[in-house]
Formats: C-alpha cells, sequence, structure tokens
C-alpha cells in the first residue's frame, strides 16, 4: 500500500491519445521538482509514439489541486494528460474535502512511471529518534516542519 501512496501516476482525461496533433502533459507543481523532472523525461519519447508534439505546461498552486483541476475539466479527448503523484492525489484529497473533482473517478490510469521517495527527519540535535518519540512531543507541544507538499487549509 506504501508504494501506492508513493508513486507517480501518468493520468489521463481519456485514452488513446492517438493522432493528435499536439497533447498537454500538465505537471501540476513547478518547474524543476520531481514529478516536472519525471514528466519531461516522459515527455521526450511521446511524439515518436503518439505521433504529436507533446507540450508539458506547469501548472502549479494549492498543492496540485490547480493543474489536477485543470485535466479534470479538460475534454475528454486525450490530448490532456496530468503527471499525478502523492501530492495532487492523496495529500490534496485528504487536506481538501472540498475538491472541485474525485482523484479516482475523474482520471484513468494509463501508467505506472516511478517511485518518488519522501523523508521525515528531525535536526540531529533533538531528543527525536523516532515516529512515536515525533508524535509524543507533537502532542505536547506545538511542531514546526517545512514541507513542499500541501498544508492543511
Amino acid at each position: 500500500m506504501n508504494r501506492w501512496l508513493t508513486a507517480a501516476f501518468l493520468f489521463a482525461s481519456a485514452f488513446p491519445a492517438a493522432a493528435a496533433d499536439q497533447i498537454k502533459l500538465v505537471v501540476p507543481f513547478a518547474a524543476g521538482g520531481p514529478v516536472d523532472l519525471i514528466a519531461r523525461t516522459i515527455a521526450g519519447g511521446l511524439p515518436a509514439k503518439l505521433s504529436a508534439d507533446v507540450i508539458i505546461e506547469n501548472r502549479g498552486g494549492a498543492g496540485g489541486v490547480i493543474g489536477t483541476e485543470l485535466v479534470a475539466k479538460a475534454p475528454p479527448d486525450g490530448r490532456t494528460l496530468l503527471q499525478a503523484s502523492l501530492g495532487s492525489h492523496v495529500l490534496s484529497a485528504a487536506l481538501r474535502p472540498q475538491l472541485n473533482y474525485d482523484p479516482i473517478k475523474s482520471f484513468t490510469p494509463i501508467v505506472f512511471v516511478g517511485v518518488v521517495p519522501s523523508l521525515l527527519v528531525v535536526s540531529a540535535q533533538s531528543k527525536i529518534g523516532s515516529l512515536s518519540d515525533l508524535l509524543v512531543e507533537a502532542k505536547r507541544k506545538a511542531v514546526s516542519y517545512g514541507s513542499a507538499g500541501p498544508a492543511p487549509p
């Protein structure tokens, strides 16, 4: 199950996407991050396979919600693809119950493309040595954290 939570998937509003002059691959995060790098790697070989130009469009914001919603509302003609991730499909759904799309029903999975590892780390000077220690500390007092993903609303 954990592998599914950390996996990146390529989703499409419809399949196949053959014979289109142009296909848009939406990355719901800023350029240069792991999801974007995976999308650019995949996109390099797609024009020859699909006989179409592949344009990557980074539509970051709201923890992946903006770009993901764009694809969910796109015409179901297979010309708009989404490079989905844990952030766009699991975290956003868990933290934002009022999404304008269903992370499962609004998309058709096309191909599993990889795993992006995630780490939880603390300062070496802290007394925290395990997840249990972190949970105890978080219940005792407020903890601050940094994340590239969405924050609770």
